[in-house]
């Protein structure tokens, strides 16, 4: 789920606000998923360069982590991520989190953050079979993305900064227009927004995108842009398979999102085996899944 649109416009108070979709999504995750394991992180990109603001030992330059890929696998390496039981659980981690946020001033709002700030939500579930355990596995992304005004409406404290941002949004939106002219190259590894977030992007995966807008006739501008940004990502189309493996092919040295085969989910997923069929029926009646 990404938020888009110029700083001040809102992305924060949709994304991470008391009533937002994060906190939304926990609380209809703790009320229908209680057979599932659930486990946050949170991590921040700016002027490429990850931080991982779970961590406790935290310096003033913030924790090196390197991007990683294992087997098919994009993960950041040492990672944190903690177990939550509850949605206390995870306001608490949320809030210790952006007590250690990085924000510098800008010209757009008082307290303008100029970082990509991603929320994960990590899913994972056991089922106990005759050939032994399978293990489903599932994560829920929360993007908190930077500006996407003009690199001259910035405002950034360093001309590095401001190279960066338009950089890390720039291939954002060229990654967008590879995956609509497909089979051409998607520029993934052209930024680390774009890398860590691969996965998210035009793969095995259901996207949201939230658009954000200023009521300010001066932001009319920007409030086009994301409009016409937005028109461009509907017309991305991803293809969706369940996360399933054995106990005996999980490999924990990253993130476990890679897909092995296609099996019915589990009872206590709230996810019906109706609507699944469904959405695999064609209109001439025929049924296609994809491997």
């Amino acid at each position: 789920m990404y938020a888009w649109g110029p700083t001040g416009s809102g992305k924060t108070h949709t994304i991470s606000g008391t009533d937002g979709m994060i906190h939304r999504s926990l609380q209809h995750m703790f009320d229908h998923g209680k057979e599932m394991e659930l486990y946050i992180s949170f991590i921040t990109i700016q002027n490429e360069r990850v931080r991982d603001y779970l961590k406790e030992d935290l310096d003033q330059n913030g924790y090196p982590h390197r991007i990683r890929e294992a087997n098919g696998i994009i993960y950041i390496e040492n990672l944190e991520k903690n177990q939550i039981f509850n949605l206390n659980d995870a306001v608490f981690n949320l809030k210790n989190g952006q007590e250690r946020w990085h924000r510098n001033s800008t010209m757009m709002s008082d307290l303008p953050s100029r970082h990509w700030h991603i929320v994960t939500i990590w899913m994972e579930h056991h089922v106990t079979v005759p050939m032994g355990k399978k293990y489903y596995s599932a994560r829920l992304d929360f993007i908190d993305c930077a500006g996407s005004q003009r690199i001259t409406r910035q405002g950034a404290s360093s001309v590095r900064e401001a190279a960066s941002i338009n950089r890390s949004t720039t291939t954002f939106a060229n990654v967008i227009q590879a995956l609509i002219h497909r089979p051409c190259h998607v520029p993934y590894r052209d930024s680390k927004v774009t890398r860590i977030l691969q996965h998210s992007l035009g793969n095995n995966c259901q996207t949201v995108m939230l658009g954000t807008m200023s009521p300010m006739e001066c932001d009319v501008a920007e409030s086009v842009s994301t409009l016409r940004f937005l028109s461009r990502c509907k017309v991305v189309i991803n293809s969706v398979r369940k996360n399933v493996q054995l106990d005996d092919e999980i490999d924990r040295h990253g993130s476990i999102n890679a897909m092995r085969q296609w099996d019915p989910p589990p009872s206590g997923l709230g996810i019906k085996i109706e609507d699944v069929l469904s959405r695999l029926q064609t209109k001439d009646g025929t049924w296609s899944i994809a491997r």
